[in-house]
């Protein structure tokens, strides 16, 4: 079967070429060119594994996020408007580009390897009627490939019950009271479980989910992301 589908695939390439999933530079295989697969970096050493923050020196976590009683956290990298991370992450969540899963998935498994072993893997939910409107939560799929690589099973234990405003453009207060009460869990006894979502922004979501996990009888989450957004500058992810 694979000698009659390499002819195939090769006349596909010859009518439909590949390109890269960032630059749309004309590629022969995988899905970035050399450039773009070069500029997708993991977070550098001296910055925060969990928000991202320069801390400098050997730490991993910068204070805010050591005295973080909801969960610990990791992500891949920087999210950063014109790097390849940012731009592979807008064309998943805004352009509907499903077929970016398996690269977007392979980054959060090397995040993964530094977080405790799970019991259960769950995800960030969305509201019902956006997701109905996207036609899927990114944050669910990258799950599914994360549980499949690892043989970790997935759940959906979180529920969106409350509508709420974007965070970016709210206060640390208005953030804690925007999110309170938005999300519920399942019951679940299970030790650790990771909970997935695309980009840490504030930090203010992933503790609102912690929290109704721990609340349900989780022991301990650990969030894995793709990507941390640094605040802009004078202002700290704690403010």
């Amino acid at each position: 079967m694979d000698s009659l589908l390499k002819p195939l695939n090769g006349l596909l390439h010859l009518i439909y070429p590949l390109h890269c999933a960032v630059c749309e530079t004309p590629i022969e295989q995988n899905q970035l060119c050399f450039k773009c697969e070069n500029d997708l970096r993991p977070l550098p050493l001296g910055h925060c594994f969990q928000c991202g923050q320069w801390i400098g020196g050997s730490a991993t976590r910068c204070l805010t996020c050591v005295e973080e009683m909801a969960y610990s956290g990791f992500c891949y990298g920087l999210y950063e408007e014109t790097k390849p991370l940012a731009m592979l992450i807008q064309k998943l969540k805004y352009r509907g580009d499903r077929g970016l899963i398996p690269l977007l998935g392979e980054l959060l498994f090397q995040v993964s390897v530094s977080a405790p072993q799970p019991d259960l893997i769950t995800f960030v939910p969305m509201q019902k009627r956006r997701q109905r409107q996207r036609g899927y939560n990114q944050a669910e799929l990258l799950a599914k490939d994360l549980s499949e690589s690892l043989d970790v099973a997935v759940q959906s234990l979180l529920a969106k019950i409350k509508k709420t405003k974007p965070q970016a453009a709210l206060q640390r207060r208005e953030r804690l009271i925007n999110l309170e009460h938005a999300f519920v869990a399942r019951p679940c006894d299970a030790q650790t479980v990771w909970l997935i979502d695309d980009v840490r922004t504030t930090g203010a979501t992933l503790r609102a989910c912690a929290k109704a996990l721990k609340d349900a009888g989780v022991t301990q989450v650990v969030a894995l992301t793709l990507a941390a957004a640094l605040p802009p500058k004078g202002v700290s992810n704690s403010d």
